[in-house]
């Protein structure tokens, strides 16, 4: 069986790094021909280390993307899949109209954000990462959708797989002179300091104390500007 697998860009992210995996595994155990099309970024070099062929993707900067489109057309034609297998939703939308509907070629679409993507087609395969997404989708589609639950590389993350230098461990909050990345907190400027690292106590760059909710959130909240309420209820 041919499979070609249309990830996100190639960026450094939990997406794009479950589908390299899925796709180099699902060749190691299961004897499938599969081939990567993708905007190339930094993620590649993963691709790459695990023997993966890559087709590179024009970039799109929006959702459906003719260029991309006309792209994976061209990739279909010249590959031959028997499924495609395309992850998050946007890539979803150029596969369903730059090929799935002109060529009748099957496409699965996995999504592993935490909302239900309710403009997607329902006659289109789903996965989703929790059960409770694929319950809330079952209730409102007509097309198959089924579990694929994020996966974990057992060997390559195992604990004690990298270990670091005592020296090259974060020991407390550091600065940064970039001025686009001030993060949550007052100052005299009403300019917002920035926090970097992990501390029991950090100091912001502007000296005032760090900004409340646990360790998990704090770069979070630091980040978008307001506490996760998820996570963070201050």
């Amino acid at each position: 069986m041919k499979v070609l697998v249309y990830a996100h860009r190639l960026e450094l992210g939990g997406t794009q790094t479950n589908a390299i995996e899925l796709t180099a595994q699902a060749r190691d155990r299961f004897g499938l021909d599969v081939t990567l099309f993708a905007t190339p970024g930094p993620a590649a070099e993963l691709a790459a280390g695990k023997g993966l062929r890559l087709l590179p993707a024009p970039d799109g900067l929006r959702n459906p993307s003719l260029g991309r489109m006309r792209a994976l057309r061209a990739a279909v034609d010249r590959e031959r899949p028997d499924l495609l297998h395309v992850w998050d939703w946007p890539q979803c939308l150029d596969a369903l109209y730059g090929v799935a509907m002109p060529t009748r070629v099957p496409i699965l679409c996995t999504v592993m954000s935490m909302t239900l993507a309710r403009f997607l087609p329902r006659r289109v395969s789903l996965t989703f990462g929790t059960e409770e997404l694929v319950a809330r989708a079952r209730a409102v589609r007509r097309g198959p959708v089924e579990l694929l639950e994020t996966p974990v590389d057992t060997t390559a993350n195992a604990p004690g797989a990298v270990t670091l230098p005592r020296s090259s461990r974060p020991t407390g909050w550091t600065r940064t002179r970039r001025a686009s990345s001030w993060c949550p907190g007052s100052s005299p400027s009403g300019r917002r300091p920035n926090y970097v690292g992990v501390s029991s106590s950090p100091v912001s760059a502007r000296g005032s104390a760090e900004p409340p909710g646990c360790a998990c959130c704090r770069r979070l909240r630091c980040l978008v500007g307001r506490p996760m309420s998820w996570c963070c209820p201050v």
